[in-house]
């Protein structure tokens, strides 16, 4: 792919012409360069300037992207971005040639939640005969297929994994993407080329202040999300999300969910059953039905609340929808009820 090609509309300057050249991958790591490679200089915590552009300098790419100067020599055609971060990650949906139109994508964000209730899209999606590609917290499949690279522990790839996938999951004709979106990846513009066809926002709490700094940062970085979303649907609930809906207006189409205080849709007459799980009313403006669920705990109300509200915003039946949910057993680690000759559960988040 031409270098022109590659950097389409990507806001850039370079003083050398790079429209020619021919660059065959993009990466940021020092391992992978040959002479077709476009490097990304991403500076890290222990980031030492001058070993690693004597290194790039050995291995001579094809071109170098950056935020700064670093010194490269001369001889290395630089171009220069406001935001290396951003830039590498639409520099790999753009060598992964995605094509999002061929897909809805959907993105999901907040402190609790996320696994859960993307996993219940996935399956209610799934149990529709939707094909439905699923990236998450240590697990990234295709219906039953595993993709999840071995050792992978995070909720949202890195770019060089992220845009592969998603590529690789449109080929295999995926009609629908669900994605967990943590703060971090917000943070790094791990999705900055993406545009979400639906966003959740299930709740904030006090977490991850080691990378944040104050709660109000942490909370300005998930409301990013709806910066890059049709639909923002929030917990009206939660006075995090509840407040990330009014601030995302005149952002996005926003709806809400909620059980204690009004909302577009609502979960009405809750009913528990221990470990069994629970039933409520789903109720919104010309819609009633009775949602069961074999997962127990309050906050499942609400993760499924989401869940239904998303795929009935996609055109999907309600009664569709639900029979997907009550189908659903549950999510490995959460709350996850083992039942031998005692009861055990499981519940690493």
């Amino acid at each position: 792919m031409k270098c022109s090609q590659l950097l389409g509309e990507l806001e850039h300057k370079t003083n050398y012409d790079i429209e020619e050249i021919e660059i065959e991958n993009v990466t940021t790591k020092l391992e992978l360069i040959s002479k077709n490679t476009l490097f990304v200089i991403i500076s890290g915590i222990n980031f030492d300037t001058s070993k690693i552009i004597k290194y790039i300098e050995e291995k001579s790419p094809a071109a170098v992207v950056c935020d700064r100067d670093w010194g490269v020599t001369t001889s290395i055609p630089q171009i220069f971005v406001k935001n290396a971060r951003a830039a590498l990650s639409i520099l790999y949906s753009k060598i992964n040639e995605i094509n999002y139109a061929s897909a809805t994508f959907i993105g999901i964000t907040g402190t609790n939640g996320k696994t859960t209730t993307a996993t219940m899209i996935e399956k209610i999606l799934n149990h529709s005969k939707i094909k439905t590609g699923f990236i998450g917290t240590g697990s990234i499949r295709i219906e039953n297929k595993e993709l999840t690279p071995p050792k992978y522990s995070m909720t949202t790839p890195d770019p060089e994994l992220l845009y592969p996938t998603i590529k690789e999951m449109l080929d295999a004709g995926c009609k629908v993407i669900v994605m967990e979106i943590s703060s971090h990846a917000l943070a790094l513009s791990k999705v900055a080329p993406i545009i979400f066809d639906y966003a959740i926002f299930t709740n904030l709490t006090e977490e991850h202040m080691d990378f944040h700094q104050g709660k109000e940062e942490y909370y300005q970085t998930k409301l990013s999300l709806f910066n890059q979303c049709k639909n923002g649907i929030f917990n009206a609930d939660d006075q995090y999300s509840a407040r990330a809906m009014r601030d995302s207006f005149d952002k996005c189409n926003t709806t809400s969910i909620g059980v204690l205080w009004d909302a577009e849709s609502m979960a009405r007459d809750v009913i528990f059953d221990g470990f069994n799980g629970s039933s409520y009313i789903y109720r919104e403006k010309g819609l009633l039905f009775k949602a069961e669920l074999s997962m127990p705990g309050y906050h499942n109300i609400y993760n499924s609340l989401m869940a239904l509200k998303c795929t009935i915003m996609m055109g999907l039946k309600p009664c569709i929808a639900k029979e997907g949910l009550k189908a659903m057993t549950g999510v490995d680690g959460r709350f996850e009820i083992i039942r031998d000759k005692i009861t055990v559960i499981l519940d690493y988040a």
